[in-house]
């Protein structure tokens, strides 16, 4: 199907909405052969595909349906496309933007759809396939981008909590506390939000409290690490007591005690989703990308949640398109370009930059791969990203042979690839040494001049 030729499509382009879809389908060149709205149900499914069939038989056509957004209002029409083995493709908004770009028309739902099928016709072999959804690793996409909400909500509360913490407890926001989102320190500044609250408590219960809240690692007695803590903050806190009243001071308090709240439930929320990922739903897939170095349970969530189903990508180079680690060519003249690509899945764009980054730093072949890149006169983007598409294939690889990464078969892999790319140089010298000696010959010389006559 990849390598089909366009006059032998019927390209059906659908532009996706909460009630109603937009379907245009159309054949080599650009002719349209159907333009309607689509209910949002079964039974408006099973009817346009029977239009299509129909269609795609009258002229000898093979149907190819192309989704924008198959993984929010488009799912229910995909999954159904699919399990009527119908051949139905993932389409980047970014394509049907360039496409819609090209047509120089208004924002319309028509527009979008036809935009979508000339995507279709245009980039068949780029587009990734959509197969039947695994339960398991929609669960495993579901569980990673609502973990990745929390972690930038606690992130976002954090840093409210520390700007709204310098007006209660000034300098002392930063002195009493190394870490203001350990547990310790978020359920010290819940209970006692300004240090006006800490005046009449008494030494040993803010002990018992901070020896609580860090589960014992301060310990306990008269010369345990949390009554020395206690009676520095009572120190501190007599001395910013005196500061005058903030405007307001009750509702500040409140502010503070809630950020504490926020933060101390998304981080048992973490917790929690990161235990389930790790011990039930990453280990049902059968893989292992741990084995990497620089891929941690959230970030093999990531990596396994959005690609789902590897079989949609025909081959590493496709794989490398979609999660945006293959650059994109920018020609122009004779100068040859690559810039970064931007129609393609970015959390996986994202996750593999910080795998390469960690990557480069703690796995001797991937330190010695990025030492390489540098060492031919590349930046630490630029060889950051050659090492992202690196681990890119190998990802692939490993979700490919249901394997674990093995140091030994990637540095063998490494030699070959050197070897075979060695040999490619040395051929095309040679070819460019009997070139030259082929012109500088006296006969070569004057046949050419007798064939320029």
């Amino acid at each position: 199907m990849n390598g089909m030729e366009p006059h032998h499509l019927l390209a059906v382009g659908i532009d996706t909405a909460a009630q109603r879809h937009h379907a245009v389908a159309v054949r080599f060149p650009e002719t349209v052969l159907l333009d309607e709205e689509v209910e949002n149900t079964p039974r408006g499914f099973a009817r346009l595909d029977e239009r299509v069939q129909t269609l795609a038989q009258e002229h000898g056509l093979v149907s190819v349906y192309g989704i924008e957004g198959s993984g929010s209002y488009g799912r229910p029409l995909a999954c159904f496309l699919v399990e009527k083995q119908r051949d139905v493709r993932e389409i980047p908004p970014l394509k049907v933007n360039r496409q819609k770009a090209y047509y120089g028309q208004d924002k319309s739902d028509q527009i979008d759809a036809r935009c979508a099928a000339a995507v279709v016709m245009r980039s068949l072999p780029e587009l990734p396939r959509l197969t039947a959804p695994d339960p398991n690793l929609e669960a495993i996409r579901k569980t990673s981008r609502f973990l990745d909400r929390l972690v930038t909500e606690q992130t976002r509360n954090l840093n409210q909590l520390h700007a709204a913490l310098l007006d209660t407890y000034q300098a002392g926001a930063t002195t009493l506390f190394e870490d203001l989102g350990a547990k310790t320190a978020l359920e010290f500044y819940r209970a006692f939000p300004s240090p006006r609250q800490l005046q009449g408590v008494s030494k040993t219960k803010l002990t018992n409290l901070l020896s609580r809240a860090s589960r014992g690692k301060l310990g306990q007695g008269k010369d345990s690490a949390a009554r020395r803590k206690a009676e520095h903050i009572l120190a501190q806190a007599a001395r910013l007591a005196e500061a005058p009243p903030l405007p307001a001071r009750e509702l500040h308090e409140q502010i503070i005690a809630c950020l504490c709240e926020q933060i101390l439930a998304s981080k048992q929320m973490i917790r929690k989703l990161t235990r389930t990922l790790e011990k039930e739903l990453l280990p049902r897939t059968g893989l292992k990308l741990q084995t990497i170095t620089g891929i941690n349970t959230r970030s093999a969530g990531v990596i396994l949640g959005e690609t789902r189903d590897f079989r949609r990508f025909h081959s590493p180079d496709a794989y490398a398109r979609y999660n945006g680690t293959a650059p994109r060519s920018h020609s122009t003249g004779n100068s040859l370009r690559h810039r970064a690509r931007k129609d393609c899945n970015h959390r996986l764009k994202w996750i593999f930059h910080q795998v390469a980054l960690v990557n480069s730093q703690h796995d001797p072949l991937g330190a010695a791969y990025y030492q390489a890149c540098v060492a031919r006169g590349l930046n630490h983007n630029q060889a950051l990203k050659r090492l992202a598409r690196r681990l890119s294939d190998i990802v692939y690889a490993l979700m490919r042979d249901q394997s674990e990464y093995d140091p030994e078969r990637a540095r063998a892999s490494m030699e070959r690839r050197r070897g075979r790319k060695g040999m490619g140089e040395e051929a095309r010298s040679r070819r460019r040494d009997q070139i030259s000696e082929s012109l500088s010959s006296p006969e070569e010389k004057s046949s050419m001049g007798e064939a320029k006559c």
